[in-house]
């Protein structure tokens, strides 16, 4: 099995730079499922997969802002 970087909830959302709440909506989505789990049931995330969702959000960002500029 490979070696795999992987982080928690509180970690992952720091990464993506939203709140866990708004990466509990992202794991609801389907967008971020977890790869693994702690012996006290903690959800664990590849970081693979945390950078992804991290990019689709500066791309929404970015869309975001594009649309409310004023032509």
């Amino acid at each position: 099995m490979a070696t795999r970087n992987l982080m928690t909830s509180s970690q992952a959302a720091a990464q993506v730079g939203v709140t866990t709440t708004g990466l509990q909506r992202a794991i609801d989505r389907g967008a971020l499922l977890p790869v693994a789990y702690t012996r006290q049931g903690a959800r664990l995330f590849a970081l693979e997969d945390v950078e992804r969702v991290r990019q689709a959000r500066e791309v929404l960002k970015l869309a975001d802002r594009r649309r409310r500029t004023p032509t």
